[in-house]
Order: structure tokens, then C-alpha cells, then sequence
């Protein structure tokens, strides 16, 4: 598993927060994942789920 930018991890983890405002969104930076929860259950988007949702810059 690769690991990400902190400031992508950050930047996910801030759009997330937007999208749903009621969800818990942790960027962890030393492990190069995202934690969320949802419904009472906590999510782990790893480094490959977290990379599909880093804008692509032009």
C-alpha cells in the first residue's frame, strides 16, 4: 500500500465533513487513511479507496 500526501488525506477528510456534516471524519496521516463513522460503525477508507477521490489537477 502507497501512502498519500497529508494534504490530500486532509483535503478528502474536509470534503467529506462537508458532504455529510452529522459523520465523525478522522484523516490519519501516519497510516495514510481516512476514518469515518457512519451509523454508529466506524469506516476505514485505506490509501487506495482515499486516492479515487483526490481531484485531478489539470
Amino acid at each position: 500500500m502507497s501512502t498519500l500526501p497529508a494534504a490530500h488525506l486532509h483535503e478528502v477528510a474536509a470534503w467529506m465533513q462537508r458532504w455529510q456534516p452529522d459523520r465523525q471524519v478522522v484523516a490519519d496521516t501516519g497510516r495514510s487513511r481516512i476514518v469515518a463513522e457512519v451509523a454508529g460503525a466506524v469506516v476505514v477508507y485505506e490509501a487506495d479507496a482515499v486516492r479515487r477521490l483526490i481531484p485531478k489537477r489539470r
